[in-house]
């Protein structure tokens, strides 16, 4: 039982990563999309805060204090004794709860306000969530080509080992001359440097890769066969609804309860007051506790300031909805090309595997034609040479698919 239960870790352990896989690892490590979940919470507390104005406001006020003197009502000219009207230590309490009528919309302006600026934390955060996913599959992507690229050289390292050998036999044999060993020995170190050169470049892949998802990345699993792809219409269509958009309405919407925040200051506030009072500074009042209900209202207004602050706003709320447009724009054409892009590398795939095929045939008729001594060694170099060329061309074309349909899903923000 714990030798199946050691296999089934290991094997878990070396299991290759897909690219949901990464993407999700990406996701669940990024600090800067936790930044965002953050900013979301603490706009939610924000609009929590707002709407608790809407509720009536609890005040309570105590006051103790310690007369020099105790303070008399003088009756004297009247034949009557003095009358004691406060203590050497008075004490003073209220208590009540204060609603406001009506505040010129100031209140409901705030909530829109934070409302709004919730909407933007949210969909900035889908906009961060949508670029890590982004970043993390292009690294996957490029981390899975570097590997084939690796794969394709040491296939060539192979091959012109092979022939090195060969050449080697028939330089013994008397068959060929040494220029041609030589040759062979020339291309062989060529390919070395280009081998270390990916190696290089696959390690620098891989550890990028490992930077975004958090993880060190054992093997990698293919993406498998290339997807269908939907018409362009329908992906200028989805994008409409890009969160990058609709931040900025929610940005223009912002705006425009805080212009109604600032002309809210032109209007009176009302307030009803419920007081409870107490007092026992003088002592001829009775009761020295008493209810009071109120009705109080409270206008001021400085200049034209706040006229000026929302005209000023309002520029501002037009700046943006400009930009919206703008912002329109520049999402459709990164669209238009991102499409053109994948249509490009689609027909560079099918052109790169035409190619593939003939340099295989090729490589294997001078293989045959060079041991029957109809070519010369350095045609069959080129052979070999034409055909890593060709699988080189193959694997770039066939991730760079890949990367226009990852790109292109960003751009209409549906990755």
């Amino acid at each position: 039982m714990r030798l199946i239960f050691a296999l089934l870790l290991f094997f878990g352990f070396i299991r290759a990563m897909t690219l949901e896989e990464a993407i999700s690892l990406a996701l669940s490590k990024s600090k800067t999309l936790e930044g965002a979940r953050l900013e979301v919470e603490a706009s939610k507390l924000e609009l929590s805060a707002q709407r608790q104005a809407f509720l009536p406001t609890f005040f309570l006020s105590y006051r103790g204090a310690l007369q020099a003197k105790a303070q008399e009502l003088e009756l004297g000219f009247l034949g009557l004794e003095n009358l004691k009207s406060s203590k050497q230590t008075v004490q003073s309490l209220q208590l009540g709860l204060r609603a406001q009528l009506f505040d010129g919309g100031l209140r409901a302006s705030l909530v829109d306000i934070s409302r709004h600026s919730l909407s933007q934390s949210k969909l900035k955060e889908i906009e961060k969530e949508q670029s890590i996913k982004l970043e993390a599959g292009l690294a996957f992507i490029d981390a899975l080509k570097n590997k084939e690229l690796v794969e394709i050289q040491k296939k060539q390292l192979e091959n012109v080992s092979a022939i090195l050998t060969q050449r080697e036999a028939f330089f013994k044999a008397g068959l060929i001359t040494l220029s041609e060993v030589l040759q062979a020995r020339v291309r062989l170190a060529e390919v070395l440097r280009e081998l270390q050169r990916a190696e290089s470049q696959l390690k620098l892949s891989l550890q990028n890769l490992q930077r975004l998802t958090g993880q060190e990345v054992k093997s990698l699993s293919p993406p498998g066969d290339i997807p269908q792809v939907k018409p362009l219409e329908e992906f200028l269509k989805k994008a409409e609804q890009r969160a990058s958009l609709k931040i900025l309405r929610e940005q223009a919407r912002l705006l425009s309860a805080q212009r109604q925040a600032e002309l809210s200051a032109i209007y009176p506030q009302v307030n009803l007051d419920a007081i409870y009072i107490y007092s026992d500074q003088n002592l001829a009042i009775k009761p020295r506790g008493n209810f009071q209900l109120g009705l109080s209202v409270d206008f001021s207004i400085r200049g034209l300031e706040s006229l000026r602050r929302a005209s000023a706003i309002f520029e501002r709320e037009k700046a943006i909805l400009a930009s919206l447009e703008e912002e329109r724009e520049l999402i459709r054409l990164a669209i238009l090309q991102s499409y053109e892009e994948y249509l490009i590398s689609m027909q560079n795939l099918n052109v790169a595997r035409e190619n593939l095929k003939y340099a295989e045939e090729l490589f294997r008729l001078s293989k045959k034609q060079y041991e029957n001594q109809i070519i010369t060694g350095l045609e069959l170099l080129d052979a070999e040479a034409s055909l890593t060329q060709a699988r080189k061309a193959e694997a770039i074309a066939k991730y760079d698919v890949f990367r226009a349909l990852l790109t292109l899903k960003r751009n209409s923000g549906e990755l």
